[in-house]
């Protein structure tokens, strides 16, 4: 049920922290590794995985990643 419920989310356009939220994931990285896939390719910008990574690691650090 959990995976059903993340991948409805995913497919109805829900942002990847809303996804990480309402899954309780304690990290938006654990989220967006497990379920990339399921967003729709042509819906992604450019890049949002690194772009959604670094934020989530300069959060979690004080720092973002270089690049």
């Amino acid at each position: 049920m959990r995976h059903y419920f993340a991948t409805r989310l995913i497919t109805s356009g829900a942002d990847p922290t809303d996804v990480q939220n309402a899954l309780r994931h304690s990290s938006l990285r654990i989220t967006l590794e497990t379920y990339v896939h399921w967003w729709p390719k042509k819906n992604r910008r450019r890049n949002i995985v690194s772009t959604a990574l670094r934020k989530a690691a300069g959060n979690r650090s004080g720092s973002a990643l270089p690049g």
